[in-house]
């Protein structure tokens, strides 16, 4: 009778931590996309990398945020808090987006289907239209994100580059 009682409370605790942690893993897009209309400055600019880092957290534990503009408006907090995320911190933070980590992890999620690269496409166009410029330093990485991600190679030619050491 004894291990009845322990395996239920086994089993209890292991439902329960799952539970937990799966409230854990959902994003708030509502907030993200809130917090990205309407903070300023350094607290927006903040906004962007720990909604890029939420992003990236669910995506190890769970894939990628299923999302594209065919589910709109149905899910119009979820399309446009990841679009305007991607968008933000491919301008403000760019070093966060062109590294390897997290290159080879998007790379990844391509290849099972969780991101489309046309779903990124607007956020690479906008980013590079204007006087966006980028540091030289990561045009190896830039370029292996075309690669990897199967980018429209077109949209290479966007990026501007200058030196960025001092």
């Amino acid at each position: 009778m004894l291990n009845r009682v322990i395996v239920i409370l086994v089993i209890l605790g292991i439902f329960s931590c799952k539970q937990v942690n799966s409230e854990k893993e959902k994003l708030n897009f509502c907030q993200m996309l809130n917090d990205d209309q309407e903070l300023k400055g350094q607290q927006r600019h903040n906004a962007f990398k720990a909604n890029f880092n939420s992003i990236i957290e669910h995506t190890k534990l769970n894939g990628f945020p299923n999302f594209d503009f065919n589910s709109l408006p149905q899910d119009s907090c979820k399309t446009w808090a990841i679009m305007g995320t991607l968008i933000h911190i491919v301008q403000s933070s760019p070093e966060s987006v062109f590294k390897p980590e997290i290159i080879d992890l998007l790379s990844i999620e391509i290849g099972k289907g969780n991101l489309d690269p046309e779903d990124i496409y607007p956020a690479f166009k906008i980013s590079t239209g204007g006087n966006q410029i980028f540091c030289d330093s990561l045009r190896p990485y830039i370029e292996e994100t075309f690669v990897k991600w199967k980018m429209d190679i077109d949209l290479k030619s966007g990026f501007k580059y200058e030196n960025c050491e001092n």
